[in-house]
């Protein structure tokens, strides 16, 4: 059996976690004080069981806060530092799809913001996902900015709020797609993406969000906390795919999500977000291989947002 083997060598180290300190401080301000936007309305009562999910179920949230965006070289020393005002919107979106030949719903988050006004950036994170009978809701795999991130089965949203009812979990997911080796004879084998998440969603209290009119919302207050790590598997991608991994190619993300929400479960989603996040991210910059030595280099970008979200439209099939 003839195998080809290569050995890597690597210039500058990848942070594991949500990133070094580097010396640098992490913190941001805190989001305007005058970011006053009432969800739409009249208020209602969000009731305690949650809403069975329709394809075609929209929400649209407008989004201030603020940004703070450290982008690092192959050293690990940072190169620039940018932070301010953003302003957007979170638009999530459920639609019927097939997901690993069955039938599942996909929630597409999609948030688009400017900082300080300037250019737009889109993140999109699409959660296939099923609805049980209780009225809870399955994560059954997760794609992050068109990359796939695999397959998982983890409860994911209670059917039923009430003080102290929680739901989540952690979970490795199964990764997607093949490569064939150079062995003689060839052998097929998966790529070894690895995708770890764990979730908690945990409803507190009952609570009153101000509407557009004089009648509030009633709402379940929720606690709810997301992290992931995505590895790539860029390699063995590199050596053996056809699939684009050069400039640019994201080879690991870690993200870290925490957000204290007025839940609204007639609706199926929250009328109000306190939302944080940090995200870093493993950007290739140069990658070859030359007599069976793969070398490459990459540097790390990370931003951190700290955003208000307020329910301004839906449309519920």
């Amino acid at each position: 059996m003839k195998t080809t083997k290569f050995t890597i060598a690597t210039l500058g180290f990848l942070l594991i976690g949500c990133g070094g300190s580097m010396g640098i401080g992490s913190g941001f301000p805190d989001p305007p004080v005058d970011f006053t936007l009432k969800p739409t309305g009249p208020g209602i009562d969000g009731g305690t069981v949650m809403r069975t999910y329709q394809a075609g179920d929209t929400w649209q949230f407008t989004v201030g806060g603020n940004m703070l965006r450290e982008d690092y070289d192959e050293q690990s020393k940072i190169k620039t530092k940018t932070s301010g005002p953003v302003t957007g919107t979170m638009i999530r979106q459920v639609s019927a799809v097939t997901f690993q030949g069955a039938p599942a719903l996909k929630f597409t988050d999609t948030l688009t913001y400017a900082i300080n006004g300037g250019q737009t950036t889109v993140e999109i994170l699409e959660t296939y996902a099923k609805q049980q009978l209780d009225g809870s809701v399955t994560m059954l795999g997760r794609r992050d900015n068109n990359a796939d991130c695999g397959v998982v089965t983890k409860t994911w949203l209670p059917g039923t709020f009430g003080l102290g009812a929680n739901v989540g979990s952690q979970a490795q997911f199964t990764a997607l797609g093949t490569y064939t080796t150079n062995d003689v004879p060839p052998v097929t084998k998966p790529f070894t993406d690895f995708y770890m998440s764990s979730t908690a969603f945990t409803s507190t209290n009952t609570g009153s969000v101000e509407s557009t009119t004089a009648t509030p919302f009633t709402t379940w207050k929720t606690v709810y906390a997301d992290t992931y790590e995505h590895n790539w598997d860029f390699l063995n991608r590199f050596t053996y795919n056809t699939e684009f991994v050069g400039e640019g190619y994201r080879i690991k993300t870690v993200e870290a999500v925490s957000s204290t929400d007025d839940w609204c479960p007639l609706w199926g989603a929250p009328v109000a977000r306190s939302y944080q996040t940090t995200r870093t991210d493993s950007i290739l910059d140069s990658i070859v291989i030359q007599n069976g030595v793969v070398t490459y280099t990459y540097h790390i970008e990370k931003r951190s947002l700290n955003l208000k979200m307020v329910l301004t439209a839906h449309s519920l099939q």
